[in-house]
């Protein structure tokens, strides 16, 4: 709110977190309120199958989305595994087939296409793809933005135009995140 005063924000893409797994694990869809369950240390197993929950390290930008998404912030499992790096989660969910975490979309596709033995679970039945995220379906979402002064607004519409380009938009697909200009 204080920031407002001064700056202006300008949603460039929207990107999404999904809950992935080893790919060996015996489930492909989470509900929400197990997530919570998990997460909050209510339970340690889905359907009888015991999960070790790898959470994010408080101040990055996907735990707070999570923590708000699933309403959690504070009253997560002291139990829960922590993890900060992107890399670090991958590579702790593909030695774990009990694991579960939780990862931007783009990240965890690109370590699918590198043969990383992890997959991406549907939540409360619903994919988390390009499709979905853009139709409305899949609502675990968030919006990238470039944060500027005032002042700046002729330099930002030029930004915005470069950005809004059919060569931006490929680079935003490339990375993983839908262009939102």
């Amino acid at each position: 709110e204080s920031e407002a005063k001064v700056v202006e924000k300008l949603t460039i893409s929207l990107d999404w977190i999904v809950m992935i797994a080893h790919k060996d694990a015996p489930f492909d869809n989470i509900t929400s309120q197990e997530v919570v369950d998990i997460y909050t240390g209510k339970t340690d197993n889905l359907n009888g199958y015991k999960i070790n929950a790898l959470d994010k390290e408080v101040g990055g930008g996907t735990k707070t989305n999570f923590d708000k998404y699933f309403d959690v912030k504070g009253k997560t499992s002291r139990e829960l595994i922590i993890i900060a790096p992107s890399g670090q989660t991958i590579a702790t969910l593909a030695g774990d087939p009990n694991g579960l975490a939780y990862l931007s979309y783009g990240y965890t596709e690109a370590a699918i296409k590198k043969g990383e033995p992890i997959k991406t679970l549907t939540l409360d039945g619903v994919a988390g793809t390009p499709e979905n995220v853009e139709s409305g379906k899949y609502k675990f979402s968030r919006s990238l933005n470039l944060v500027y002064k005032k002042e700046n607004a002729d330099l930002m519409e030029r930004i915005r135009k470069i950005l809004a380009s059919p060569e931006a938009k490929q680079i935003f697909e490339k990375m993983g995140v839908m262009s939102a200009l």
